[in-house]
């Protein structure tokens, strides 16, 4: 059987056995529920977190904002993606307890994947969030070998391993980390 499927930005051509299981949302198997509404979800979760103070009770004027996004690895370059929804709203919030644009810094959570590039940036996070921010200096990659913006914390003996993080975030008075629950091939979700 020959079989087309999603692959990056485009198409993948497959040949595979005809005992091949296909499952094609809304075609072989059903849709799973969705949000009718994704922006209204994601501001009605942001303006009424459990378990902690709104946003906008949480920082001032004076505070040091950092918002951690996923690389362009996890996907998501529509307009409504996950980070594309909620980072605006994020701002918002921010800017509503007082935060100007030159307090909020936004990291691209690249890990040890190679660094993005200012486009590919800017597909994630679209145009209007990009275009606010990049000027500022105020969007940037993750560094995992820049050890002068990076801060150990120590050694934890469980997994046997040294916790070291980014310094920004370490430093900063709120630090937003922005994800999503994602099926993946190589490692069960990410």
């Amino acid at each position: 059987m020959k079989l087309s499927f999603e692959y990056g930005q485009g198409l993948m051509d497959a040949t595979l056995p005809d005992t091949t299981d296909v499952f094609i949302p809304g075609e072989t198997v059903q849709d799973p529920p969705f949000l009718p509404n994704i922006e209204a979800a994601t501001r009605e979760a942001i303006e009424h977190p459990m378990g902690m103070k709104r946003l906008g009770e949480q920082v001032n004027a004076d505070s040091k904002v950092v918002i951690i996004f996923p690389d362009r690895v996890k996907g998501g370059f529509q307009a409504d993606s996950h980070r594309k929804v909620s980072i605006p709203i994020l701002i918002e919030e921010c800017a509503k307890a007082g935060v100007s644009d030159r307090n909020i810094k936004l990291i691209c959570s690249n890990g040890l994947h190679r660094k993005n590039t200012k486009e590919e940036i800017r597909s994630i996070l679209g145009d209007d969030i990009f275009n606010r921010f990049w000027d500022l200096g105020n969007i940037t990659n993750h560094d995992s070998e820049d050890w002068d913006n990076l801060v150990d914390l120590g050694y934890e003996e469980q997994y046997n391993a040294r916790v070291i993080m980014n310094k920004e975030v370490y430093d900063a008075d709120a630090a937003i980390l922005v994800g999503h629950a994602l099926g993946n091939p190589y490692g069960g979700y990410s």
